[in-house]
């Protein structure tokens, strides 16, 4: 009888953890489905460095991201009053990805250059906004021939050139239905160049909307992660045996301090003054020192399946991986990511085969 006690209620614990977890899911999945599709901009695509935006475009998506090819000038900071006469010297780049040039299809790394697109909207302006994104790793957006917004300062070698990450907002004079952006990028301080993320255009209460919920979003990960810390910190601190909640509550932090290193929360940084190459080596590092973490708290699970000799090796490439990022220059730390994610993929599956 007390046996048959026992098992009923163990399956009415099973039952409603199932029933909890089925609960969290169906609350969470499309909660972050939603900001994953609300947050992300559709991408229009220019041609020749000219974008036409119908009305439609901006009354159904609020907000737009300019793609497609633009104009680029390598190595040279052409002014925008002189766009116009030298266009002919001019070649195509795709407006995000970076330094990725499509007529010559390599990658320019390091340099500077100007970015140029001409845009036509189907009606005058009204209530519009550019939402400028952390561009690699210096810039100067002027619209038509005004300075609108700068980062950093620009320069022609690595001596001249100061960097700075600092996403932005302007607004778009009403009135306009024709004008260009012409944008001067140098990166010296970086492994990458140029513009990654679109330039986005839209309703200026969008653009802040779009803003405002990115940041929401981040804090509410941020004080889950918090709880999760402290919940896990505590466990420890009365059953320092048990080395699991100690490994979770690390790779929570490392998550926690990877979020800090995202665009829209730069203002965290800069408040706290953490400079450039603090927030590049920050985002690094949290990879780099996160999966070694990942291996720990899977192989306490489950130690009869890892081998602890190839997990040694794995924690020291990693250690040495991170140590590299630690101590060198930002503009090449970048380098080491393609070897790293390849050596994760390659040491996981032997560390998890051959326990």
């Amino acid at each position: 009888m007390v046996i048959l006690k026992q098992e009923r209620s163990a399956l009415v614990s099973r039952v409603f953890t199932a029933l909890l977890l089925l609960l969290t899911m169906a609350f969470f999945i499309p909660l972050i489905l939603h900001f994953g599709v609300a947050l992300k901009p559709v991408v229009k695509f220019a041609e020749n460095g000219q974008l036409r935006l119908m009305s439609h475009d901006l009354n159904q998506n609020k907000a737009v991201g300019l793609g497609g090819k633009w104009m680029f000038f390598d190595n040279r900071f052409v002014q925008p009053n002189n766009i116009q006469s030298l266009l002919p010297e001019a070649r195509e780049i795709q407006g995000t990805g970076g330094w990725q040039l499509v007529s010559e299809g390599t990658n320019k790394i390091n340099g500077y250059g100007t970015y140029h697109l001409l845009i036509e909207l189907e009606s005058q302006t009204s209530h519009l906004a550019i939402q400028i994104p952390h561009i690699d790793t210096s810039y100067r957006l002027f619209l038509n021939n005004t300075l609108v917004a700068s980062a950093g300062e620009l320069g022609m070698s690595e001596q001249e050139a100061k960097p700075e990450y600092k996403p932005n907002i302007v607004f778009v004079p009403t009135g306009m239905h024709r004008f260009s952006l012409t944008l001067h990028v140098s990166s010296y301080h970086s492994s990458w160049g140029g513009l990654w993320a679109p330039i986005v255009i839209g309703d200026v209460d969008a653009i802040y909307a779009a803003k405002r919920d990115s940041v929401a979003l981040s804090m509410f990960i941020i004080g889950a992660l918090m709880l999760t810390i402290a919940s896990n910190l505590i466990q420890y601190y009365f059953r320092p045996s048990e080395k699991i909640p100690l490994a979770f509550a690390s790779l929570c932090m490392v998550f926690l301090c990877r979020e800090f290193t995202a665009e829209h929360m730069y203002f965290v940084m800069s408040f706290l003054g953490v400079g450039f190459t603090s927030i590049v080596k920050l985002n690094y590092l949290t990879f780099y020192i996160g999966m070694p973490i990942v291996l720990c708290f899977i192989s306490l699970y489950f130690p009869s399946a890892f081998n602890r000799k190839i997990s040694l090796i794995f924690y020291a490439v990693a250690a040495c991986f991170s140590l590299f990022v630690f101590f060198s220059p930002t503009r090449i730390i970048g380098y080491s990511l393609l070897s790293y994610q390849v050596f994760c993929l390659m040491g996981m599956i032997p560390a998890m085969s051959f326990g």
